[in-house]
């Protein structure tokens, strides 16, 4: 069961416990503020799969309710701790003139923390996308993704980090079109793969709803459907009106 694809499940944690306590299969975590969610997670470690997404934007006009990274050194720490390997720092999305050279250190400080991977995607742009980052006077590409060159020159330094950091780097559902620019170090995979059913000890399922042709995820569950709306305010956001 995911929470959430639709909303941050750290804004609805009485209906988050009471789902997770319905639930006796694998638990997807996505959230942006793990604080209010860790005695749910620590409560659950064996069957917890938690993805911490830091932008380095937290508290900026791109995130502007979202917490910032310095924030969440203690939480993470706490939870890498007990998970390990079932931890993971979402870089994403990555935004060419907003975070793109913050990747780096978002990287250095949380694999000293004892992090051992990490996840990023470039951020795709969407035009509402394209007009709300013109609102704030970022500049952006009139396409839907950013140049491959661009891709490739940054993919390749954040690999080099990554290994001189000893941490692996994987990536989320890559679109086609910009596949091949990514560094060929960096693990494509989905974010619930059949790896990641296997680390929590359950066997792996196929994907039983629709999914993005390119998404390479196992069965997923949404675990918050009706709350396709959320607190953060990020401008690249479906479900946000910043």
């Amino acid at each position: 069961m995911v929470f959430s694809e639709y909303t941050d499940p750290a804004h609805h944690v009485p209906l988050l416990m009471q789902r997770v306590a319905k639930h006796d299969g694998p638990l997807y975590f996505i959230t942006k503020d793990p604080r209010p969610l860790t005695d749910i997670i620590l409560d659950n470690a064996r069957r917890s799969l938690v993805h911490v997404t830091i932008s380095g934007l937290g508290g900026t006009k791109f995130e502007p309710r979202a917490p910032k990274s310095k924030d969440l050194i203690t939480p993470v720490q706490q939870l890498v701790s007990v998970l390990g390997k079932q931890l993971v720092i979402r870089i994403d999305p990555i935004i060419f003139g907003a975070n793109h050279s913050r990747c780096f250190s978002i990287m250095r400080k949380f694999a000293a923390l004892g992090v051992q991977r990490f996840r990023i995607s470039y951020c795709s742009l969407y035009p509402f996308v394209r007009q709300r980052f013109r609102s704030i006077s970022l500049s952006v590409p009139n396409s839907f993704y950013y140049p491959a060159s661009w891709i490739c020159r940054h993919s390749t330094a954040l690999a080099d980090c990554a290994q001189q950091l000893g941490v692996s780097l994987e990536y989320c559902a890559p679109l086609p079109q910009i596949e091949h620019a990514i560094d060929p170090s960096i693990v494509l995979s989905g974010c619930v793969s059949d790896i990641e059913y296997r680390r929590l000890g359950y066997k792996p399922v196929p994907p039983q709803r629709k999914q993005r042709q390119h998404c390479k995820c196992w069965a997923k569950v949404e675990g918050l459907p009706k709350f396709k709306s959320c607190k953060h305010g990020c401008v690249y956001c479906y479900f946000s009106k910043p």
